[in-house]
């Protein structure tokens, strides 16, 4: 949903060099309901954006999934903070970003998701989108809820402790970070096999479904 609206997909490769990586291997599962009926899907998925400089080192980082106009009015902001260094010192840069994280963990973004939050729903409810269905039954208004529900934990949760992390770092590369932000904001420890879904698997495998 995200990456598939155009004018994000656009302002992304006008914009910005977008380049893709995989942080791990796409965990897999299969469930045989001994009927002849067979599930199988991909498990415990998540991604981050991940801005940089030129030279990799890293601006901000938007965790997760948004709502497209947040989206990309995150990476307008963003794009616009880098351009205002291009020309700066490296020591200037990397205090201006410190600066900067420091100053966005007291940022409270209610007003600026909250209220367009309400006036996307109220709308495809007014142009009767809410009556459309997909396979598992959910409607399109609450799609559109979930994802803004989404959006606002991103901005007053997750982002805060983006930057509060980065507030005392020299701005890092992607990978002296991604395992701890994965594992801290994302709760998806890359460095866990079984990605939290089994607690001890040497001593009796416990499942989160398990009663």
């Amino acid at each position: 949903m995200l990456f598939s609206e155009k004018n994000v997909a656009e302002y992304i490769n006008t914009h910005f060099e977008p380049v893709w990586e995989s942080a791990r291997p796409v965990p897999k599962i299969t469930m045989d309901f001994g009927n002849g009926h067979v599930i199988k899907r991909t498990l415990r998925g998540n991604i981050a954006t991940y801005i940089c400089f030129s030279d990799g080192a890293i601006l901000d980082v938007l965790p997760n999934i948004y709502e497209p106009g947040s989206y990309k009015k995150n990476l307008e902001k963003l794009s616009e903070l880098a351009q205002t260094l291009q020309n700066k010192s490296m020591t200037a840069r990397q205090s201006t970003v410190q600066a900067y994280h420091r100053a966005e963990t007291s940022r409270v973004g209610v007003q600026e998701f909250v209220v367009p939050m309400a006036a996307m729903i109220m709308q495809k409810v007014t142009n009767g989108e809410h009556q459309t269905t997909d396979a598992s039954g959910k409607s399109d208004v609450a799609k559109w809820s979930e994802l803004y529900e989404d959006t606002l934990d991103n901005e007053m949760v997750w982002r805060k402790k983006i930057h509060s992390m980065l507030a005392e770092m020299v701005p890092p590369q992607p990978r002296e970070v991604n395992s701890r932000i994965y594992k801290e904001v994302l709760h998806c420890d890359l460095d866990d096999p079984y990605l939290g879904l089994i607690k001890d698997a040497s001593n009796g495998a416990q499942y989160p479904f398990h009663q």
